[in-house]
């Protein structure tokens, strides 16, 4: 069994980045399945790259109201301890508790992109051009 450097693993798994796991394997002459267990252990794409963050999670923590500052419990329950699926709880029955942290989003702009998602997730209902949404879609 061979045994490589930490400075190869990190160059082989930069190398994956641009062309392909597959294709750096081939051209570095490792096994594929030995490059992908390095980049298993190393972190994934985001965690090398810190500063890009995926759309989905852009658009989580932009629609949650938790980002703004809010606490927000009974959001679902379970009719007994022996029923392990969860209910969820309709909005009047939950108990919200606004300002209770520093907001990483301001409470308008999060009540907004919560409005644009709302409005995009219908897809025959435009959003009216005085709502501008900058999420997409």
């Amino acid at each position: 069994m061979a045994t490589y450097s930490k400075e190869f693993k990190e160059e082989a798994i930069r190398l994956s980045d641009e062309i392909g796991n597959k294709k750096a394997a081939a051209q570095l002459e490792i096994l594929y399945y030995t490059l992908a267990d390095w980049r298993n252990r190393s972190g994934s794409k985001s965690t090398l790259e810190p500063t890009k963050w995926g759309h989905t999670t852009v658009k989580k923590i932009l629609t949650l109201q938790e980002y703004c500052g809010d606490v927000i419990n009974f959001k679902s329950y379970s009719k007994s301890y022996k029923m392990k699926r969860r209910i969820e709880n309709p909005e009047e029955n939950r108990a919200i508790f606004l300002n209770v942290h520093e907001p990483i989003i301001d409470g308008p702009l999060g009540k907004r992109c919560r409005l644009c998602r709302k409005a995009h997730g219908e897809r025959n209902l435009p959003l009216p051009k005085s709502q501008a949404c900058f999420l997409g879609g």
